[in-house]
């Protein structure tokens, strides 16, 4: 049995057999070295000559079509090296991890021999993913191309274990400055690039309260989530607390909670739930949206609310701002990079010790997040209601 056939294997057994919430049940202390032992290892790489860096042509290698972060990310960068002239080859992973359109890894715009050929390959998901992705590929020689990985991190530095990928990279690019300065921080010292998401809205795109069944009364707050990033650096459950205590003070706002992936986490979506107490105000929509329709539901908003306590870049966040909604949200991390203008609303914030010990983050406890100020945060939410307008979208 080779080992893309097994890698390609492992999402029918978890994610389409219903297998998903054992694997869940193992604790990540295991569960990785299992995913390390079934990857194909990657060779150190010897450091290139100054000025021989990447270049076209591209073999782009990530989620793409997956409808999460990972795949709105993936499909930015497409579009920029599409700008810049390049028609990079798409190679598909998103079934590997579970997500996407198909069974098995593929080609969506070419063959094996075009991607083989590639001056450069571009590695789309996190650095502790990379084996696995490559494992499900045919065989590539890892040192015939120039590598660069796009990487996103939420945190001030690089994990650990994240960083036996420096060698075998020759360059890596980021969505912000706050993630290029952790890698730099972690001692990452080959060539970097910022290359945001830049977004583009697609044609059409118009609000549908009626739609999505928004009363049209209200001034909606957005909140979108997936609970594979973790409800404690999303702070979803300190983001409902805002919102109660402003609702409390006036009776005008709705909050709107988009999430993603709650089918497979359904321990926390039922605490989630719970916290939301059935309040007549809050109203969840759990829905796996198209890429249209996710912008139909920003553009039917009023204001997007993310209390993050950490952001690689910030997506929705980025979305609000394009389509002129307030972007009420932490002060800090990647959303930084274009959390500017009249739109752009901060909520301050300290920097405390990461404290996530059921989540993705529990391991890095000697690193910092942000803890937004929820007074503040009431406050915000408050003063942004006052300023939307009065006639509100339909």
């Amino acid at each position: 049995m080779s080992r893309s056939f097994l890698v390609n294997l492992i999402p029918t057994l978890l994610f389409r057999s219903g297998l998903f919430r054992v694997w869940q049940a193992i604790p990540r202390a295991v569960r990785r070295p299992l995913v390390r032992l079934i990857s194909r290892r990657l060779p150190t790489r010897p450091r290139r000559p100054e000025g021989d860096t990447s270049g076209p042509p591209y073999a782009v290698i990530g989620l793409h079509t997956s409808s999460t972060s990972f795949g709105w990310g993936v499909g930015a960068t497409v579009r920029q090296l599409r700008e810049e002239g390049d028609d990079p080859l798409l190679v598909d992973v998103a079934p590997i991890f579970g997500v996407g359109e198909r069974r098995t890894v593929n080609v969506l715009n070419g063959t094996w021999d075009e991607v083989h050929n590639a001056r450069t390959l571009v590695i789309h998901v996190n650095p502790n993913q990379t084996a696995y992705a490559i494992s499900g590929l045919p065989k590539i020689d890892w040192l015939k191309h120039v590598v660069v990985g796009y990487f996103v991190w939420e945190l001030e530095e690089i994990p650990e274990d994240w960083r036996e990928i420096f060698d075998c990279v020759d360059e890596i690019w980021c969505p912000s400055t706050f993630v290029r300065d952790a890698f730099r921080n972690s001692g990452f010292d080959k060539p970097m690039r910022v290359i945001s998401h830049e977004i583009t809205i697609p044609e059409g795109v118009a609000p549908d309260r009626k739609g999505f069944a928004i009363p049209e009364d209200k001034k909606v707050f957005l909140v979108a989530f997936n609970y594979r990033s973790g409800l404690a650096r999303k702070n979803v459950l300190n983001t409902i607390d805002a919102f109660v205590e402003a609702a409390r003070q006036r009776d005008d706002i709705y909050l709107l909670m988009k999430t993603h992936d709650a089918h497979i986490h359904a321990e926390e979506h039922e605490q989630v739930l719970e916290h939301a107490n059935n309040h007549p105000r809050i109203q969840f929509i759990n829905d796996d949206l198209s890429n249209e329709r996710m912008w139909s539901l920003v553009a039917s908003s009023d204001a997007i609310l993310s209390l993050h306590r950490a952001e690689g870049f910030g997506l929705l966040l980025k979305q609000g701002i394009l389509l002129d909604k307030f972007v009420v949200a932490t002060d800090w991390s990647g959303s930084k990079d274009f959390m500017t203008g009249p739109m752009a609303v901060p909520v301050s914030y300290n920097l405390v010790p990461v404290d996530d010990p059921d989540g993705p983050f529990a391991t890095y406890p000697h690193l910092r997040w942000a803890d937004p100020d929820l007074d503040d945060a009431v406050k915000r939410i408050i003063e942004t209601a006052d300023r939307v307008g009065t006639q509100l979208k339909g």
